[in-house]
Parts: structure tokens; sequence; C-alpha cells
């Protein structure tokens, strides 16, 4: 699961809370370009060697996805959070 600490580009920890809306609005952005992906194939090779290193992105594609979900929640919330308080 996610933190509340969106990490910049720059590798700059920012409370969701205290992100500009504009910059959650680009971040959904990123995040969108993430899902549009879609979630990775399993990949088959008939070499051992070739079928671990597949596996190791195959998983880490996984773990970003799975991320990317969790972080677009996040943020969205946020953003109708705001709304509300308008």
């Amino acid at each position: 699961m996610v933190g509340q600490l969106w990490t910049t580009k720059d590798g700059v920890k920012i409370a969701v809370h205290d992100m500009q809306t504009d910059h959650i609005q680009n971040a959904l952005l990123y995040i969108t370009r993430i899902l549009e992906e879609g979630p990775p194939e399993f990949p088959s090779f008939h070499g051992e060697m070739d079928q671990a290193e597949a596996e190791s992105a195959f998983f880490d594609a996984a773990d970003r996805y799975d991320v990317a979900t969790e972080w677009r929640d996040v943020l969205q919330r946020e953003v109708e959070r705001r709304q509300k308080e308008v």
C-alpha cells in the first residue's frame, strides 16, 4: 500500500495534502499513462536464464501497475476533498 507521501521526479517527498492542485493533476496524468499500458502479460521463454530475467521484469512491471492504481485512488480522493471545500 502506498503512503501519503508522493515522491517528486527530483526525489523530494511531499505530503499529498501539501501538494499544489496542479501538481496532483500532473501526477494523475503520469499515473494514467502507466495504467493505459495495462497490466503486464506473464512471459514465457524456453531458456532458464531468459525466463528468470523475464519473470523479474514482469513482477517489477506488475508492482509498478499496482502502485499506480493505488496512487490514482489516493490522488483522486484528495482532489475530491478539495472540491468539496470550495
